[in-house]
């Protein structure tokens, strides 16, 4: 394939796949990655090896058959879907201009995608001096290695992926990707040079991995070492990099024997074996031959974890720890604040609020805010867990040890949190009108919210076009007060004005179906000559084949934040194309795109309630609003975990392997979420029924609770009763909530219900 001619199709495939990120729900699927991904290979007794190597490693790429089906009949030959009043279309005719340039770009387009459909199995190699990057590069580059690898052309393949791999920052390859490809390029590498080499190192791919993907790329490790009867670590490796990522691998497996072939530094070595060894005679072992602790902090901590494991966490254990004067002190308030927790859990007052001062004392002199931070709050729970259990004594105690200890500044925030939780009296007047946000979050802590409600919202569709509209015309207005001052004399001026010509005139429209079709031409208008016009006619092509294409056909996660990049340094350029961007991303239902870009924008005229508009997206139409009508559980409650969750991107893969738009663990999963070429995780209404499910359940076990409710779909359930075992009777919901045990998880029920607060004010004020 010739230089020019993939240039031609990588710069045109972009509007068929827009700028996705390397977890897209596109139209091509690597087998073996998206199983890896769900996590299929986190055992390594269960990974199926031929020859040494995972033996699916070369599955061939597949090709989603609903998107060529959506693509055919789309480009069919003189359909110019243009009189179907298409997203597209709406946009991109006046960004084009004339009905000649049209229609070229149209045919243009059919004639690439003729290549798709017709040789998406039998590409020819792309030329690898080509510089343009675009997902349609990295299919090929991807489909020629499987291609060739198919015909036995492992020299061809093995140019191909060193290419991939060389350019995998610049071509947006995940760390997981690049791991993947990795093991492609040794796999070729033996097939062409016979056996290779003992590694001396574990794959360096491995120590870019998240902590969800790297289980999975050691038990991938594991299993190659094994059928080779190799030893885990090679002798030497014993690095202080692999030493860190070695101690975040959930079960590495690793031996005491392991780690001294490895070789290890002294203090790697003691701080590794008490995080990775389990308890027991080899941990004693260890404990025993490295009876000083590291003298660097991160290894002290890994080594009082090890001590504090081997002690089963009891209280004197951490004690004894914190009195060690070779520990750094910022460790040892932390000891002393969890033999604190251990002794008040068990009612042992005295000496649980004497481990308390002893943390505060040295917290004082750690002069380490996060240090402070978690003291301030286990100060808080202190107080919680005196009010819980009636004993105003205690209570006294620990609010005096908060005067003596807590700086101001951070004595004020805990005074604060007492109001908000119901702890403490407010005093008149003693705070400002608070906003929306505000007021609601002070709801939350207060314990004011309402329980869950299970019931299908039929009248959802109708508020959410209404609230369409209503959100039509704020951006109008938005944008008209961007444009004050834009139309200045420089080379964009006259755009700038235009646009603001063409707000104002859609402003002015009589109903809404007009002022929503000249909106649109507004963009267009403003996109032509721009860099954005192809990466957004990309993206418009892609959500209206999903939006007519067949049931199912998935949509990717929005581009626009990443386009971001593409708009002018100019200021007032830039906020406008942002304002344009923005009403793309309404005019298509993209939720993600609207949050990103509303947040990047100047409130402007707005007030801050019609911004909140912006800030809280509804889905305006199609199969997710009907699956949010349908679920059975309030829409508010979905929308805000989804906001928390993923920021409404359907593709959204976290670091520790939550998946899809309501971020959902792979366990959870039938089938770990892709099934015969299909990947499930990334469907927004999977992830809704599924979400929905669990949060039933969750529901279900803790009685129509909104915080324990939501703490366990975080948490899970078991943390939940854990915490309300440890708390005492049934508590009001406030303690509840300022007991939760896991910072992030109290965090994120405040946030949830209190984005849920905002939402039941959007939904039912929507005006049509």
């Amino acid at each position: 394939m010739s230089a020019n001619r993939i240039s031609r199709l990588t710069g045109c495939l972009i509007c068929l796949l827009a700028a996705q990120s390397a977890c897209a729900a596109g139209p091509f699927g690597d087998p073996f990655l998206e199983r890896f991904r769900v996590g299929a290979y986190a055992d390594a007794g269960q990974i199926a090896l031929e020859d040494g190597w995972p033996h699916d490693l070369f599955a061939p790429l597949v090709v989603d058959t609903l998107w060529q089906q959506a693509a055919a009949e789309y480009f069919a030959p003189g359909n110019l879907r243009q009189e179907h009043g298409l997203l597209l279309w709406r946009i991109l005719a006046p960004a084009l201009g004339s009905a000649g340039a049209q229609a070229s770009w149209y045919e243009r387009r059919r004639g690439e995608l003729a290549v798709l459909l017709g040789k998406a199995t039998d590409l020819p190699r792309p030329d690898p001096e080509v510089s343009s990057a675009s997902p349609f590069l990295v299919y090929l580059l991807q489909q020629s290695a499987m291609s060739s690898c198919q015909h036995s052309d492992y020299e061809a393949a093995l140019e191909t992926v060193q290419h991939l791999l060389v350019r995998a920052e610049e071509l947006g390859l995940a760390p997981e990707e690049t791991f993947v490809w990795s093991l492609r390029r040794r796999w070729l590498q033996a097939r062409l040079s016979g056996p290779q080499p003992p590694e001396k190192e574990p794959w360096p791919e491995l120590l870019d991995l998240g902590p969800f993907d790297a289980q999975s790329g050691w038990a991938v490790w594991r299993a190659c070492r094994r059928a080779r009867g190799e030893p885990l670590l090679p002798a030497g490796c014993g690095t202080v990099e692999l030493g860190h990522w070695l101690a975040s691998v959930t079960d590495p497996g690793l031996k005491t024997a392991d780690l001294r072939e490895a070789g290890f530094p002294p203090d790697v070595l003691a701080g590794l074996g008490a995080a990775v060894l389990p308890r027991g005679p080899e941990l004693d072992a260890h404990l025993a031959a490295f009876s000083r602790p590291p003298v660097a902090r991160f290894w002290q901590e890994q080594w009082t974890n090890g001590r504090r494991r081997q002690g089963r966490y009891q209280a004197d254990v951490s004690e004894a720890l914190a009195r060690r004067r070779d520990l750094e002190t910022g460790l040892r308030a932390g000891l002393w604040r969890r033999a604190a927790e251990a002794r008040l859990l068990k009612q042992e007052w005295d000496a649980g609020l004497a481990d308390l001062e002893q943390a505060l004392r040295l917290g004082e002199s750690a002069q380490d805010p996060g240090l402070v931070e978690v003291l301030r709050r286990w100060t808080l729970q202190s107080l919680v867990l005196a009010r819980a259990r009636g004993l105003e004594s205690r209570e006294r105690a620990v609010r005096a040890l908060a005067t003596a200890h807590l700086t101001d500044e951070e004595g004020e925030v805990l005074r604060r949190e007492l109001v908000d939780y119901g702890l403490a009296p407010e005093a008149a007047a003693e705070r400002p009108e608070p906003t929306r946000r505000e007021a609601a979050l002070r709801r939350v802590r207060s314990g004011e919210i309402r329980p869950l409600r299970w019931q299908e919202d039929a009248d959802l569709c109708a508020r959410a076009a209404g609230a369409r509209a209503l959100l039509w015309d704020l951006w109008l207005r938005w944008g008209l007060g961007l444009a004050v001052g834009a139309g200045t004399a420089d080379a964009g001026g006259a755009r700038c004005r235009d646009y603001r010509d063409g707000l104002r005139a859609a402003l002015r429209a009589d109903t809404p179906q007009a002022r929503f079709a000249l909106g649109c031409a507004a963009i267009g208008r403003f996109l032509r000559g721009s860099d954005l016009r192809e990466p957004l006619a990309a993206w418009l092509l892609e959500r209206d084949l999903v939006r007519f294409g067949p049931p199912g056909l998935l949509d990717g996660p929005s581009p626009l934040p990443g386009l971001r990049r593409l708009v002018s340094r100019r200021a007032s350029q830039e906020q406008l194309a942002r304002h344009a961007m923005l009403g793309a991303a309404l005019a298509a239902g993209d939720l993600r795109g609207q949050l990103a870009l509303a947040v990047s924008l100047p409130q402007g005229p707005l007030g801050l309630d019609d911004r909140l508009r912006f800030l809280y997206p509804v889905p305006a139409a199609g199969e997710l609003l009907e699956a949010l009508s349908a679920c059975g559980l309030e829409p508010s409650l979905v929308l805000a975990i989804a906001r928390n969750e993923s920021l409404f991107d359907p593709a959204a893969r976290s670091r520790a392997g939550a998946l899809g738009w309501l971020q959902i663990m792979p366990f959870h999963w039938p089938d770990q979420g892709y099934r015969a070429g299909r990947i499930l995780w990334n469907d927004p209404v999977a992830s809704l029924d599924l979400g929905v499910r669990l949060l039933r359940e969750c529901e279900g076990r803790f009685a129509g609770d909104p915080y324990r409710a939501v703490a366990a779909y975080n948490a899970g359930s078991g943390a939940v009763a854990r915490w309300e075992d440890q708390l005492g009777e049934a508590q009001p919901a406030s303690l509840f909530l300022a007991w939760i045990g896991y910072p992030e998880t109290q965090r994120y029920v405040e946030k949830v219900l209190r984005d849920r607060e905002i939402y039941d004010w959007i939904i039912d004020d929507q005006k049509p």
